[in-house]
């Protein structure tokens, strides 16, 4: 299999070896690159974002190139703030069901979501960890003011998440569906409307 990064072109072998290859080759290209971020592999033209040591070895016999795909600090910045943006506008209207379901009845969808919910909220504080600790944000940011909104309304949902573990360990179901809809959903509308942009 070829690796392809940036000009430089790599023959790998199809096996654990070269997928290891692979690995300390992106690994020291991430290390080298400081004015760039690794995004993610097209393995076939196929976009994979995580896992590629699974991924390939599923599909190894298969795998004829990689092309890694690097990114300016300008361009990862807006790709998180436009997947921060997709992962809001999806979860904002889910809220309401949720909540219906801890006023109505519990079930295994209704736990399923919860966790769903909770891993998203954790994957927007990695986000937002991972855009604040950026060298010059003030200068990447069309309107720093927002940017100062959404980090509020992110300390608010935590605050809020964390309150919500008594009344989940204690199945107080219609506290959990009040704090889904009077609590949460409000904090997440508040980030929608602050996810600042890029310039």
């Amino acid at each position: 299999m070829k690796l392809v990064i940036d000009d430089q072109v790599w023959e790998l072998e199809n096996s654990k070896t070269g997928i290891e290859e692979m690995i300390k080759l992106l690994e020291e290209k991430s290390i080298s690159a400081a004015d760039q971020f690794f995004s993610h592999l097209l393995i076939d033209d196929i976009a994979v974002y995580d896992d590629f040591a699974g991924y390939l070895q599923e599909n190894i016999s298969n795998v004829s190139q990689i092309r890694a795909e690097f990114l300016t600090v300008s361009e990862y910045t807006h790709e998180l703030l436009i997947s921060a943006k997709d992962y809001l506008n999806r979860a904002i209207p889910a809220i309401d069901q949720l909540a219906d379901s801890f006023y109505n009845q519990v079930d295994s969808g209704s736990w399923l979501q919860v966790n769903h919910l909770l891993e998203g909220i954790q994957w927007l504080l990695e986000t937002f960890e991972t855009i604040d600790s950026l060298p010059n944000l003030a200068g990447l940011i069309d309107d720093y003011r927002l940017w100062n909104i959404y980090s509020q309304s992110l300390r608010e949902l935590q605050e809020s998440v964390t309150q919500l573990d008594d009344p989940l360990k204690f199945a107080d179901f219609v506290t959990v569906g009040d704090m889904l809809l009077y609590e949460i959903k409000p904090a997440l509308e508040k980030m929608m409307t602050n996810v600042p942009s890029v310039k």
